[in-house]
């Protein structure tokens, strides 16, 4: 799923003993001359502004990107910068908006490169007077919670598009409201409204926290490869704690890479990290956060609540979920279960809210994403007896998707079909999108063509709950 990530975590990531040269950055990072390097660091001092041209000049530089790939980022960026404005970036990372982050080339992996060009495809495809609500609110809300809800709409309008439906953003309803989209589909249209349920203030600290550790270990580990660390973060701590602590690994990290001796050190609140010479056995947990009580459920069933309040009147309604918290994580039993078992519990219960507002016909939630561990994963699709689908789609830059599909009634409307061939076929839609704006598929684009590649199934997920089979859309772009 979407990674968080503060400036805070990023001095962290790039300087773990305050004077360790940008040239020495990790594989995964894309390496400046000392004049460029410079210019960053006055960036994350707070000394100079973010600028685009600064933003841009790890692309040449960017390994996982050839020739073709540079050529085609580069025209997104100025796409980018045109949509937004050239101060936008700066305020942007001031408000800790997650694009700096996860669009961040100096983070040289293909699915940074994949993030950012699946952007600009989304704002490039559709036409400025189509967008304009919605850009207002892209430009100046530098909320979360508001940029993540946008790209959703985003991403589904852009499904909508590649099937040949006409999509209105913003509709007025018949109480003046506004729903999020509108998908005009032949004698069937209906209305989409979309949220991404993000953590409360307890986790969003809580994950902060252990990314900050997390990643301040990867530099470890790369500094001092021969020595493992495992063990547990505590509650959260402040940054001075953190960095304190962390100086304390380092120093006996080198340690026991010169004599082999294990060592412990204890955290600021309660957390314990074991360094040793002995590789885990594979499958550990290299590290253990501290556990919140959010009650994920009764935040879900709050935000159906919302959505129905706010198309009272209208019908044919489906709920686009995004849930970027806990729910959906390893942190969980839930999340940790095969993805029947994910269907076969939730599908029931979303069902027994929805039947509370008939104007509702159905839900469509997901993670976001996720990391791919396994190479060969494939698609997956389950259909049981009451119409309630899971989906798990492989997606470009080495992640996937799971999406489970709730029609409020056991005769599923016509629209559930449409959300299923969407979904099923999601791996694909960024090869059309760049073919749609005159660009080769984005194989070519990456110096890694496995990280674009996935298996395209079809959308026909089969019956009792067993996996689907190929099939074709109805609608073939």
């Amino acid at each position: 799923m979407p990674h968080r990530r503060t400036l805070r975590d990023v001095k962290l990531m790039s300087q773990p003993s305050g004077d360790a040269p940008w040239s020495t950055l990790p594989p995964h990072m894309v390496a400046l001359d000392a004049e460029d390097a410079a210019r960053w660091q006055r960036v994350t001092e707070g000394t100079a502004p973010l600028t685009w041209d600064l933003w841009a000049i790890v692309v040449p530089r960017a390994t996982c990107l050839p020739d073709a790939g540079q050529r085609v980022v580069s025209e997104a960026i100025g796409c980018l910068r045109g949509f937004f404005g050239d101060e936008w970036l700066d305020r942007a990372r001031d408000a800790g908006r997650d694009l700096v982050f996860n669009m961040w080339l100096s983070n040289n992996v293909p699915r940074v490169a994949t993030d950012l060009l699946s952007v600009y495809a989304h704002l490039a495809l559709f036409p400025a007077e189509a967008i304009a609500d919605m850009a207002l609110s892209l430009r100046h809300n530098l909320e979360g919670r508001s940029w993540w809800h946008s790209l959703l709409q985003l991403e589904v309008a852009g499904f909508a598009m590649r099937y040949g439906w006409d999509v209105t953003f913003e509709p007025k309803l018949p109480s003046g409201r506004r729903a999020d989209l509108r998908v005009a589909v032949p004698r069937a249209p209906w209305l989409v409204e979309t949220l991404s349920l993000g953590d409360d203030r307890e986790s969003i600290a809580a994950t902060e926290y252990f990314e900050a550790v997390s990643n301040a270990l990867l530099w470890l580990r790369f500094q001092h490869p021969g020595v493992h660390a495992t063990g547990t973060t505590g509650t959260p701590a402040s940054e001075e704690a953190v960095g304190e602590w962390m100086a304390r690994v380092r120093e006996a990290a080198a340690a026991t890479e010169q004599d082999g001796a294990d060592r412990s050190l204890s955290g600021p609140t309660g957390g314990v990290l074991s360094l040793c010479k002995t590789a885990p056995p594979p499958g550990t947990h290299l590290l253990t956060g501290h556990p919140t009580g959010a009650d994920e459920w009764g935040r879900l069933v709050a935000r159906f609540a919302d959505k129905a309040r706010q198309t009272a009147g209208a019908s044919a309604v489906w709920v686009r979920i995004d849930d970027l918290g806990k729910l959906w994580t390893g942190l969980t039993t839930w999340g940790q279960a095969p993805l029947p078992t994910k269907l076969a519990s939730l599908a029931p219960a979303v069902r027994q809210v929805l039947a509370q507002w008939p104007h509702i016909d159905g839900a469509v939630l997901s993670h976001g994403w996720a990391w791919r561990t396994q190479p060969d994963m494939a698609h997956e699709a389950y259909r049981l007896s009451d119409g309630n689908i899971a989906l798990r789609t492989t997606l470009p830059g080495h992640r996937y998707r799971e999406t489970i599909l709730v029609p409020a009634r056991e005769d599923a409307c016509p629209a559930l079909e449409h959300w299923v061939t969407w979904y099923g076929q999601e791996s694909s839609w960024l090869d059309w999108a760049l073919s749609r704006l005159g660009h080769p598929p984005l194989r070519t684009l990456l110096a890694d063509p496995a990280a674009a590649s996935s298996p395209e199934q079809g959308a026909r997920a089969s019956s009792h709950g067993q996996p689907g089979t190929a099939g074709p859309s109805r609608r073939q772009p």
